[in-house]
């Protein structure tokens, strides 16, 4: 669920060879929406025709090709903001190599761009076979973890990226890299094994950013799959999320505070208590087409789930859900 706003940000997409991204936007309410985008590359700022003026009509959904505007793509972020009616928005990104689907995902919208951000649920499986994808040819490159960053100001961004596994069998990675003003990088995330792992990013100019997670089997039910994480916003409050009905769902959370504390969950009908100390994360395994609530207790926490079906990978924010009008609008894509 989106609530409806006036300003989106996305940081993630391709429409590289092979690579379609397509811009959901979804008016929910009695008002004609009118829509300006601003595009950004790996090479800046899209100068194309045609970003501003975009109507998208009350009930209506409008879905735009991103390759109109910016052809051959590696690494995209888009700012979209209406006038009118608020909208929803999303991208569906999806992968194709030769004849065959290699992975299609929903991006939601990024939060606001930042010096420090939290990436919860960086949960790695089949490492080895996604080295193996990338060795056998140029095609699959980017079967490959990457953070994404894109600057929004006019002064280069030195950052600094830590990769921390969830306990001791797990060693992460960092990275120290310089992201330039007004374009949007990639990085790749290497020497990660299997397990269960969160991101830190701390920039000395704000930024926004997110991270691609892949999933790969390079041998029977050969596939390729991906996921956008982005930065979880922290809070404090209340909040709950439906669990889907299909495949294996854990819930990544990450305490930022250098003290440990308790966050009660609400799993069902259950209620337990876990424990997340200092600068660390917790991950839990939930049940199917339940509902979790998540409610911190000393510090404001940051939360993802990440769902995994038959191996394929998705990614869900925990966001503050609360309907604020009188009806919910429903789109299925």
């Amino acid at each position: 669920c989106l609530r409806p706003q006036s300003e989106f940000w996305f940081v993630g997409g391709s429409t590289s060879v092979g690579r379609e991204a397509l811009l959901i936007l979804t008016n929910p309410s009695q008002v004609d929406s009118i829509v300006d985008l601003s595009i950004f590359t790996e090479n800046g700022t899209s100068h194309s025709s045609g970003l501003t003026g975009i109507s998208v009509p009350k009930y209506k959904t409008t879905v735009i090709p991103l390759s109109s505007f910016v052809l051959r793509a590696q690494s995209i972020a888009v700012h979209v903001k209406s006038h009118g009616g608020s909208i929803t928005a999303l991208i569906q990104q999806k992968a194709i190599r030769g004849l065959n689907a290699n992975g299609a995902d929903f991006i939601a919208p990024s939060d606001l761009a930042t010096a420090e951000a939290f990436f919860p649920g960086i949960l790695v499986r089949g490492a080895a076979d996604t080295a193996k994808f990338r060795k056998s040819g140029s095609k699959y490159s980017d079967v490959q973890n990457i953070l994404r960053v894109f600057v929004p100001g006019d002064k280069d961004a030195q950052i600094t990226f830590q990769v921390l596994g969830t306990n001791t069998d797990t060693f992460g990675t960092v990275l120290s890299v310089t992201a330039p003003a007004g374009k949007v990088s990639d990085f790749a995330i290497e020497g990660l094994k299997d397990g269960d792992y969160f991101g830190i990013l701390n920039s000395d100019v704000e930024v926004l950013s997110s991270v691609r997670l892949v999933r790969a089997r390079a041998s029977s039910d050969r596939f390729v799959d991906f996921a956008w994480i982005n930065a979880a916003a922290g809070f404090s409050n209340t909040r709950f999320v439906a669990v889907p009905e299909i495949g294996i769902t854990k819930l990544s959370l990450v305490n930022p505070s250098s003290k440990p504390t308790t966050v009660t969950l609400k799993l069902g009908s259950a209620t337990v208590k876990r424990s997340i100390q200092g600068s660390s994360a917790e991950v839990v395994l939930v049940s199917a087409g339940i509902s979790v609530g998540i409610i911190p207790t000393s510090t404001a926490i940051h939360a993802n789930l990440i769902v995994d079906t038959q191996g394929r990978v998705g990614a869900l924010p925990v966001l503050d859900e609360k309907n604020i009008s009188g009806e919910v609008a429903v789109n299925v894509h």
